[in-house]
């Protein structure tokens, strides 16, 4: 606190002799109360002064200011101890607490005054000492170490509110991310839902207007296959319960007949895939099977899916191929496109088949 308060305590950390020289030349200011705490023999030297502890338990107390004795010995401690990194801007533990701390040197000697500058110290004290030269250094010293202290404060509000700003600044651009990323892959989203939309109605389009079952069938086979190469494909219908479309792959081995693989297909997997789609990495491993089966259908990976329309099931398209190779679940979303269609497209024409059946019935 400033002179003009009259208020001003003062711990001494000098020795005897110097403290009570010090206490002399204050004899007459009785707003200024000095405190002595007489290190034991100098116990520890220098650098028990270099130990944020230490300051700690000072800026605790409410001193104005601290009298340290600043010699020859303490220039060699303090060369000698690295610095005690408290803040980038207060390399000195007396630096980055409220009391001013000043020097007070035992020897008029100018090198040491010096020395004793590039330790940061708020005031320097050179003996001998009057009153006069005393109460100037004490009024400079809290001046300067009001002002630094102000500058430092002022340094860590920057730091801290730039801090948060960086941090905010960092929460912000995640969510910036997060919302960019969400919007990229709605558009991805959107895009492929365009392109099945578009698929599906060409589709449905090139089965329009089609009266001949087996026909359709295999234009929606041929259809089908573009978007799985290589891949036998075939289609069992539930009005007719029989294989009505079918198309092999160049590596089907004409040693087994048709009508074995789908004779084989009926017997296992048609019953368990008229309800939910079903794909089986290796149809040689699946159970119960006969050994003429399992040699017709070993190292084939299948995917049964199921032609449903919101009323009933109207039959099962087989898709297989070399285990090699196998059906991935990502063929399986591409085809799903043209299974809704197809299924109606079936339905449609069974319907109008069997109208047209009764109709020659009835004209009979």
């Amino acid at each position: 606190m400033p002179l003009e308060s009259n208020k001003l305590v003062v711990l001494s950390l000098l020795s005897e002799a110097i403290g009570q020289e010090v206490k002399q030349a204050l004899s007459h200011h009785k707003e200024i109360k000095i405190l002595s705490c007489v290190p034991a023999n100098h116990s520890g030297g220098f650098r028990k002064y270099l130990t944020p502890d230490f300051w700690s338990a000072i800026a605790e107390r409410d001193f104005d200011i601290v009298l340290l004795q600043f010699d020859s010995e303490s220039q060699q401690e303090l060369d000698a101890y690295p610095k005690t990194q408290t803040s980038s801007t207060e390399p000195w533990p007396w630096n980055a607490i409220d009391p001013t701390v000043i020097a007070t040197i035992t020897d008029s000697d100018q090198a040491l005054t010096a020395a004793a500058a590039q330790y940061d110290f708020s005031g320097i004290l050179v003996m001998p000492l009057d009153s006069n030269q005393i109460i100037q250094s004490f009024d400079i010293a809290l001046r300067r170490h009001r002002t630094r202290r102000r500058f430092a404060r002022r340094y860590e509000k920057i730091v801290a509110l730039l801090k948060r700003v960086n941090g905010e600044q960092k929460r912000l651009r995640q969510k910036v991310d997060l919302v960019c990323q969400d919007l990229v892959q709605s558009n991805i989203d959107l895009a492929r839902s365009i392109s099945s939309l578009r698929e599906a109605y060409e589709f449905q389009m090139d089965m329009t207007g089609e009266f001949d079952i087996k026909v359709l069938l295999h234009k929606a086979l041929a259809v089908i296959r573009q978007k799985t190469p290589d891949t036998g494909l075939s289609i069992y219908l539930c009005q007719s319960r029989q294989f009505e479309a079918h198309i092999v792959s160049d590596w089907f081995e004409q040693a087994h007949d048709l009508h074995d693989i789908e004779f084989a297909f009926y017997q296992t997997i048609l019953p368990v895939s008229t309800h939910k789609p079903l794909l089986i990495t290796d149809a040689g491993t699946l159970p119960r099977l006969t050994s003429q089966q399992r040699q017709i259908m070993a190292n084939l990976s299948v995917l049964a899916m199921p032609l449903r329309t919101s009323e009933t099931t109207v039959g099962v398209l087989f898709l297989y191929r070399q285990m090699d190779n196998p059906v991935t679940n990502a063929e399986r979303l591409a085809i799903s496109t043209f299974i809704a269609p197809l299924s109606r497209s079936i339905e449609s024409l069974q319907r109008l088949n069997n109208h047209l059946a009764q109709q020659t019935i009835a004209l009979q």
